[in-house]
């Protein structure tokens, strides 16, 4: 009866999408299965389990119409894909707000009436001579009388120190993958280039001082910060939990490793993704749909 309803070439796709949803589920209930269970069921609890199937169908969606594509191919498909897919759900991203930079657009869900509870922390890495879309994002909080923390890193000081002041917080250090402490001596052309560089737990826990949920990190990265996004990272070993991220993955895109990420995110149901921009280089927003925390302020009554 499904055959001739829905036709073979359908039937053939709910089949494949069935059989993708059956191995996402399988590789997100071997790990730690109880402390899953239970994060999950808060989830539910808290967005309704009509919204948090739509997240999971997403995901799905993604993952099963790139399965059998090449890195190369995944990259070039991925955009139409993402919207193809939110269509077919009627997903809507109309809860993003779009903050214009100097070159760029960066992303924010403002927070819920009701969840001030705990604080509001904003961190920028990789400011990039740049802070108009922080300065965009800090008014609108100011405006619906929020009151957040911004913190900005940078290697160079040279105009982001003074520009970043104005917003926050500035720390002149790289937030890389790993701690290195040297000094080295500047490069020639890169004036007022701070080499120390800092692993980003470290530099959550010790400059930033953020407690167990960071609000959102605005993050120009190289691909190997990657494993952060991923469960099991210093991040989940630090216990801390990050809502929102925008994230430049800046220079020569490297194929292989995104295409990877990118299956093992849509795999885990940690992230949902939004926006994505592909060129030079591979921009994305990318919202926590795990966390019971980032749920009551981001998610509630926002899709």
């Amino acid at each position: 009866m499904l055959w001739c309803k829905w036709g073979p070439r359908r039937t053939i796709r709910k089949a494949l999408l069935l059989l993708v949803g059956l191995m996402l589920l399988y590789s997100v209930t071997k790990r730690s299965p109880r402390l899953y269970m239970d994060r999950l069921a808060a989830f539910r609890e808290i967005v309704g389990i009509d919204l948090m199937d739509k997240f999971h169908d997403y995901n799905t969606c993604i993952y099963a119409r790139t399965f059998s594509a090449s890195p190369s191919e995944l990259l070039e498909q991925l955009v139409p894909i993402m919207d193809q897919c939110k269509r077919d759900l009627q997903l809507t991203d109309a809860s993003i707000d779009a903050f214009r930079g100097e070159s760029e657009f960066k992303y924010h869900i403002l927070p819920n009436e009701g969840s001030e509870g705990r604080g509001c922390t904003i961190v920028t890495v990789g400011i990039g001579s740049d802070v108009r879309s922080e300065m965009g994002i800090r008014k609108r909080l100011r405006d619906v009388q929020w009151r957040c923390a911004f913190h900005g890193a940078d290697s160079m000081a040279h105009k982001n120190k003074e520009l970043y002041e104005a917003v926050g917080s500035f720390y002149n250090v790289g937030v890389t993958n790993q701690t290195n402490l040297e000094r080295r001596g500047n490069k020639k052309g890169s004036k007022g280039r701070n080499t120390v560089e800092v692993e980003l737990v470290q530099f959550l826990r010790n400059s930033v001082r953020a407690s167990y949920v960071v609000d959102q990190l605005l993050l120009t990265a190289d691909y190997d910060m990657i494993p952060y996004f991923h469960e099991g990272s210093p991040l989940d070993e630090e216990g801390i939990e990050i809502c929102q991220v925008n994230v430049v993955f800046k220079g020569a895109i490297d194929t292989t490793a995104f295409a990877r990420f990118m299956r093992k995110a849509l795999r885990e149901h940690r992230w949902i993704f939004f926006k994505p921009l592909i060129g030079r280089d591979v921009r994305l927003f990318m919202l926590n749909i795990e966390s019971p925390s980032c749920a009551e302020r981001y998610i509630v009554d926002k899709f």
